[in-house]
């Protein structure tokens, strides 16, 4: 369909400008997609009766998509599911609900899908009520993820229908739930059709791949605002001839900044934290403490790399502390060994010289004594 006005692309995956303000709360790319043959429920029963056959798991539960499936649905059993295209259709017996849930890897905006949709809901007899540009797109979450909702209300020779999309990505997939209600649709039927809905299960280990996903997605968003932020302090040095070290406030910048990004707008990050109000030339902005926490799990300090978060500074004292308390634990090893050693051994020195004197002396006077007495009287004789 060749290049969409909705949904421009941008290195900095972040809002885009030509996207109008009402929109722009919804083109991340995992969120804008294409919709083909989404009305393909309001076909005639003889459509239905030609399709593929039915593949559920057991009874009426199916796995989404058929290949590396990470969605369960689980549909009432009298309601007919038939296996479609890229999904599972079905409808209650009166037909006056038609449920539709269907992945695709496609990627498209917004409006355009609205437009397509509105195309197809023409071809099958259903007349769209009022501006189909009114149905604004409603962000909200759904089995735990970001999803958008786009609500029409129409009518066919039957009455007056409540058509509703939901939009929302699961890792690399896209999924798109098509419901079609009829206003005298019965109490018992419509609590049918919550209990399917509320039945959606992500399959084991897919929800907390997708939330990796998307925390690392803020993480590169965050790195990206860093990175325009000193690109935006150096051409403000240079066209005012600044010296480094001066002071430059947020407001200063956004003439460098992009119009209609969040960075420019707000002046938050991803998770709503705001940068700071002012900067130094030479000082590389930091990372905010708080956002740096969110996405710890799928971070370190090197992918923050040449930049720092915010109280960076204090960790390497407290990191350099315990080394600094290794030598002085040495010390006191050092010193014990020699006074262990001096009192042993000038008890063992003197031990030796004290028996060595006390043998040597008796020894000696005793010769001493025996010779003098001998030589006396033989010479008087």
């Amino acid at each position: 369909m060749g290049s969409n006005p909705c949904y421009p692309s941008t290195p900095d995956g972040d809002a885009r400008p030509n996207i109008p303000a009402e929109h722009a709360q919804f083109t991340r790319p995992d969120l804008v997609i294409r919709y083909e043959g989404a009305m393909k429920r309001f076909a005639v029963l003889a459509l239905l009766a030609v399709s593929v056959s039915v593949s559920p798991v057991r009874g009426s539960e199916f796995l989404l998509p058929e290949k590396s499936p990470v969605l369960a649905v689980e549909l009432p059993a009298d309601w007919e599911p038939q296996e479609i295209e890229r999904g599972v259709d079905a409808r209650n017996k009166d037909a006056s609900i038609h449920l539709s849930i269907e992945s695709t890897r496609t990627k498209e905006g917004i409006k355009t899908l609205v437009a397509e949709t509105v195309t197809a809901l023409e071809d099958d007899g259903i007349k769209i009520i009022g501006d189909p540009d009114a149905a604004k797109p409603t962000p909200r979450t759904f089995l735990g993820v970001d999803a958008i909702d786009v609500v029409f209300q129409a009518k066919d020779d039957a009455g007056p229908i409540t058509v509703t999309l939901t939009m929302f990505p699961i890792k690399d997939v896209n999924f798109i739930i098509t419901q079609a209600v009829a206003k005298d649709a019965k109490k018992k039927e419509l609590a049918l059709l919550k209990t399917a809905l509320d039945g959606m299960t992500l399959l084991s280990g897919v929800a907390e791949a997708d939330k990796k996903t998307k925390l690392k997605d803020a993480a590169e968003q965050i790195k990206n605002d860093l990175r325009f932020i000193d690109a935006a302090l150096d051409q403000r040095m240079i066209e005012f001839n600044l010296k480094e070290g001066a002071t430059i406030t947020f407001d200063e910048l956004k003439m460098y900044l992009k119009d209609g990004t969040r960075l420019k707008t707000t002046g938050k990050d991803p998770f709503g934290n705001s940068y700071p109000e002012s900067f130094k030339h030479g000082d590389l902005p930091l990372v905010p403490a708080t956002s740096a926490a969110a996405v710890g799990s799928v971070t370190d300090e090197a992918f923050w790399k040449p930049f720092k978060v915010e109280g960076h500074k204090k960790k390497p004292t407290a990191e350099a502390t315990p080394p600094a308390k290794a030598p002085e634990a040495k010390t006191p090893d050092a010193k014990k060994p020699p006074a262990d050693a001096t009192p042993a051994k000038a008890p063992d020195a003197k031990a030796p010289a004290a028996d060595a004197t006390a043998a040597k002396a008796p020894d000696a006077k005793k010769p001493a004594a025996a010779a003098t007495p001998t030589p006396t009287p033989d010479a008087k004789k």
